[in-house]
């Protein structure tokens, strides 16, 4: 089409090619926030892994060349680690596994992939949980690009580790250092957990003595995100269980010992309100200031997107929100839950999740400006909801592709069960 309007243009001149490009061009009503119609299905995708029962996304990853990885768990036999990876349009990849889609039973139980990155050469490296029989350990996994596990690592592409005996250790986040290292965080038994791994599979004994670092603040901790700074130091989120559930936020030296020029002590708690808020996600903003986004208690039956701000040094950014560097807001309903967050190159922020829209679940999407006001020129006064069928639409990760394009992934219920799900926005 492109090549045949374009012979056609070459023989028109002034305004009459500028109205011809202007009517080929996306829709005049076309505006921030609104479905991109030229990904899947006006603008949403589903993938099935196969089985009648639920299939379920938990992040996602945009690659260079605009293919987009999911990774989440697909309840066959087992309940397994599944990916997917789609073509920018929103169709399968077939040079991916072979049909665009891949499973993984690591130990015959429970498995399951909660979050994934890519190294510079490529390879998707994917972390999570797997069942050994009587508690979850961590799992760490490295693929190809072509999706074949890649032997380089650990052997034959998988690493599973019982970092606490007999109580429950899972993986929530992943991020790549510049040299090839990897740093995974997440929970093991009550306490947050933080570990690296050399680009080999074996932990990195450099790091807190031996890979391995716990950091306990409360009865209860968990990580939930985990940023590498361009100097090393690595930022860690979650929820502790002081105040009865609040942010928290970690910053550790290159060496796994807790940055003191962080907040004074290297952490930071915040709290939004007297009941259970939840720090759900992380995203870096310019000059080394932190945007971490979740919910926060706005009554004991609802909960409201909630964001703050910090600067490099852990305080409060003033110039975000009412002073306080904190911002909560609702989609006018009972209940939504933020998971995930990014930073467009602008500085506006994109905060994703769900939300109830009165009869179950919607994927949620707000923009806020650099300050913190919901940015009134997307979608309908910053939100956006999308429903796909028939039940719950749970959003659960975001990113901003190489167009500025806003995708969002989680689960979607089309029409009995649950499967994997993706939505793309203008932005």
């Amino acid at each position: 089409m492109r090549s045949a309007k374009g012979t056609r243009r070459a023989r028109l001149g002034g305004v009459a090619a500028a109205l011809l490009l202007a009517s080929t061009s996306a829709p005049a009503s076309a505006a921030p926030g609104d479905p991109d119609k030229t990904f899947g299905d006006n603008g949403t995708v589903t993938t099935d892994f196969g089985a009648t029962d639920p299939d379920r996304a938990f992040d996602m990853v945009i690659q260079s060349d605009g293919r987009i990885v999911l990774v989440g768990q697909a309840d066959l036999a087992t309940v397994d680690v599944a990916i997917a990876r789609y073509r920018p349009g929103g169709t399968l990849d077939r040079s991916f596994a072979g049909d665009g889609r891949r499973t993984d039973d690591l130990r015959g139980g429970f498995d399951r992939a909660q979050a994934v990155a890519l190294q510079e050469d490529g390879k998707i490296v994917v972390v999570g949980s797997a069942f050994d029989g009587s508690d979850d350990m961590i799992a760490v996994l490295r693929y190809k690009s072509g999706g074949t596990p890649d032997a380089g690592f650990s052997g034959d592409g998988v690493r599973l580790l019982d970092v606490a005996p007999n109580a429950d250790d899972a993986l929530t986040a992943v991020a790549i250092q510049p040299d090839g290292r990897i740093v995974v965080a997440g929970s093991s038994g009550s306490h947050m957990l933080v570990a690296r791994f050399r680009a080999t599979g074996g932990l990195d004994t450099s790091f807190a003595g031996d890979g391995l670092r716990r950091i306990d603040l409360s009865a209860a901790d968990a990580a939930a995100a985990a940023l590498v700074r361009p100097d090393g130091r690595i930022v860690v989120g979650g929820t502790t269980s002081v105040g009865g559930g609040d942010f928290a936020l970690a910053r550790l030296k290159p060496n796994g010992v807790l940055d003191t020029s962080f907040s004074g002590d290297g952490v930071r708690i915040v709290r939004f309100s007297a009941g259970t808020d939840g720090l759900q996600a992380l995203a870096r903003q310019g000059g080394g200031k932190i945007v971490a986004a979740g919910f926060a208690a706005a009554s004991p039956t609802d909960d409201d997107f909630a964001v703050a701000r910090l600067r490099k040094d852990g305080s409060p950014d003033t110039r975000f929100g009412g002073g306080d560097g904190l911002r909560t807001f609702s989609f006018g309903r009972e209940t939504e839950q933020a998971l995930d967050v990014a930073s467009q190159p602008n500085g506006k922020i994109v905060v994703a999740g769900w939300a109830w829209n009165g009869a179950d679940e919607d994927f949620a999407v707000a923009r806020l400006t650099d300050h913190g006001f919901l940015d009134s020129k997307f979608g309908e006064d910053g939100r956006v909801t999308t429903h796909f069928g028939t039940g719950n639409d749970h959003g659960a990760a975001v990113a901003i592709d190489a167009h500025g394009r806003i995708v969002v992934a989680g689960y979607a219920r089309v029409p009995l069960d649950d499967d994997f799900g993706a939505a793309r926005y203008l932005a």
